[in-house]
C-alpha cells in the first residue's frame, strides 16, 4: 500500500501532461500582484505622511507668526504703504507684508516657507482698535 501511494505521488509531480505549469504560473502571478499592490500602497502612504508633516510645519509656522505679529502690531505703527517684517523659527521663516487699509484695519499677507521649501500664503485683516482679527 505504501508503494502505491509513493508511485501515485511521484506520477503526479512529474508533469508529464503539462498540468503543473499553469497552476504554478497562476499562483506566481497572484503572489506577484499581491506583493506589488502592498509595495505600491506602502509608497503612497509614505508620501502622504510626508505631505501631512509638511502641512503641520506650515500651519505651526503660520500660527506662530500670526501670534507674534498680532502682539507686535501696535509697536510696528502701520502706514498706508507696504511694510515688511519677518520672523524666523526652527522649522522655517515667515515674511509678513502689511499696510493700513483704512483707519481701523491692517491688511497683512503672510508668506510662510519651511526648510524643505514648502510654501503657504495667507492674507488676514487685523483690527487696530480691538486687537482682534475679523
Amino acid at each position: 500500500m505504501n508503494e502505491r501511494f509513493t508511485s501515485f505521488k511521484l506520477n503526479r509531480l512529474t508533469n508529464e501532461k503539462g498540468y503543473t505549469f499553469p497552476y504554478l504560473f497562476f499562483i506566481f502571478i497572484i503572489i506577484f500582484l499581491i506583493t506589488h499592490h502592498a509595495l505600491q500602497s506602502l509608497t503612497i502612504e509614505a508620501e502622504l505622511v510626508h505631505n501631512k508633516e509638511e502641512n503641520i510645519h506650515l500651519e505651526t509656522l503660520f500660527l506662530s507668526a500670526y501670534n507674534d505679529f498680532h502682539s507686535d502690531l501696535l509697536d510696528l505703527k502701520p502706514k498706508p504703504q507696504n511694510q515688511h517684517t519677518s520672523y524666523t523659527y526652527p522649522d522655517g521663516h515667515v515674511k509678513v507684508t502689511y499696510f493700513l487699509s483704512n483707519s481701523s484695519q491692517v491688511r497683512a499677507s503672510f508668506f510662510v516657507e519651511t526648510d524643505n521649501q514648502s510654501t503657504l500664503t495667507q492674507e488676514i485683516f487685523f483690527s487696530i482698535n480691538h486687537q482682534s482679527d475679523e
